[in-house]
């Protein structure tokens, strides 16, 4: 969803320093999702995320999201301590940076599309399995 962040405008700024901030809170996520402390892998997961929010210099998008994210934090939060797929978060953050590395609009917007899409497939897969 927020993937509209990345435009012509807006990325070609990012810098060198954003990515390593970006490479550093997804390994802070990845140290965090194999804790037991779901709260605080859920929070490292939205400092990754806002981040890239961040780096639109989309005023509207954070409040936009907001709200959103709210909604769906529970379910995040069961999710997180239910899933077997702990690094498949961390795998496709590294493709959002690695994409954004190298300057490839088209594929960061895929790889955040992608990640967003089998983030809601995967929770949906485990919602049913829980029933």
């Amino acid at each position: 969803m927020y993937h509209i962040f990345l435009n012509n405008f807006a990325f070609p700024h990012i810098s060198a320093m954003d990515i390593e901030e970006l490479e550093q809170l997804n390994e802070n996520f990845n140290k965090t999702i194999h804790t037991r402390d779901i709260f605080t892998a859920l929070q490292a997961d939205n400092e990754f995320h806002n981040k890239i929010i961040q780096l639109s210099n989309n005023l509207e998008l954070p409040k936009l999201l907001s709200s959103l994210k709210v909604r769906i934090q529970r379910i995040v939060i069961h999710y997180f301590s239910q899933t077997d797929t702990k690094n498949t978060f961390y795998t496709e953050h590294q493709q959002i940076i690695d994409a954004i590395k190298k300057q490839d609009l088209n594929r960061a917007i895929d790889t955040i599309k992608a990640n967003w899409k089998n983030s809601l497939n995967r929770i949906w897969l485990n919602s049913e399995n829980d029933k």
